[in-house]
């Protein structure tokens, strides 16, 4: 089995050479973005309603605007010829995924996040100049923010892999992909609950066998109590699921997918 290969400094030039590729599109989307976050704070402005504004945009910059950026991140893959230039590129093919990976998840959010943080400073001193007030400024400074952008890091992964598979419109065909996976995993959920637990229950409440068999056991009142072992393993098995298995497994089909290009 070959060894990979990754070499620090190639995966740095890299990693410079796919910016600069992007640095032209994204420009244009960010300017285009800017002018819309410039209006809509302005009007929030003017009206008191923006105590919430900047977190909302930017929200929308890093979710939306990071998908549609991933779903992008190999449009050399869909044309023969661009395809075989991506593949003679000087790097071994570990380096060529992980630089694309690296720009299109924490790469978009670092460059994002410092972009809003100018353009945010810029609207409000216009807000401030004009109207002689302005919206609270938004800022990166508590785990929520941390965690909403893990969850999108989480998510990413799934429209990476889709970037990968999908040659055309893999915006969209990641996205309905990604509804009908948690349809599926939805629909198996409610099955394994009425093969194995749908018995022990009347509608949402435990049925008169639960009922008598947790008095038997000196468990009275309030059931939460008897059910938070089963909520603290179901919680885990979900968190596992979420922040471990299915984002380790969306980059490794990517990984398999994109090397059936260099065979």
């Amino acid at each position: 089995m070959r060894k990979p290969e990754i070499s620090l400094n190639r995966l740095a030039r890299l990693l410079w050479m796919d910016a600069r590729f992007w640095a032209r599109p994204l420009a244009i989307g960010g300017t285009a973005l800017g002018l819309l976050v410039l209006v809509f704070s302005f009007i929030a402005a003017f009206s008191r309603s923006g105590d919430t504004f900047h977190s909302g945009a930017y929200a929308w910059i890093m979710g939306l605007g990071g998908l549609i950026f991933t779903s992008r991140a190999f449009l050399e893959l869909r044309h023969p010829l661009s395809t075989q230039n991506y593949l003679l590129i000087p790097a071994s093919f570990e380096e060529k995924f992980i630089a694309r990976y690296l720009l299109t998840s924490v790469g978009y959010l670092g460059v994002s996040y410092l972009g809003y943080l100018l353009l945010q400073l810029l609207s409000e001193g216009i807000n401030q100049l004009v109207l002689g007030r302005s919206n609270p400024l938004f800022f990166v400074n508590n785990l929520d923010h941390l965690q909403v952008m893990a969850v999108y890091l989480a998510f990413q992964s799934l429209f990476f892999a889709g970037a990968v598979y999908y040659r055309k419109y893999s915006l969209i065909k990641t996205w309905l992909s990604v509804m009908a996976l948690f349809f599926v995993l939805t629909v198996f959920g409610y099955l394994v609950f009425r093969l194995f637990l749908h018995g022990y229950f009347d509608g949402m409440q435990a049925n008169e066998n639960v009922m008598m068999t947790f008095a038997r056991m000196g468990i009275t009142g309030d059931l939460t109590i008897a059910y938070y072992p089963f909520k603290i393993w179901l919680t885990w098995v979900g968190r596992i699921w979420f922040w471990g298995v299915m984002p380790v497994c969306a980059l490794a089909f990517a990984y398999f997918r994109l090397r059936e290009t260099e065979v």
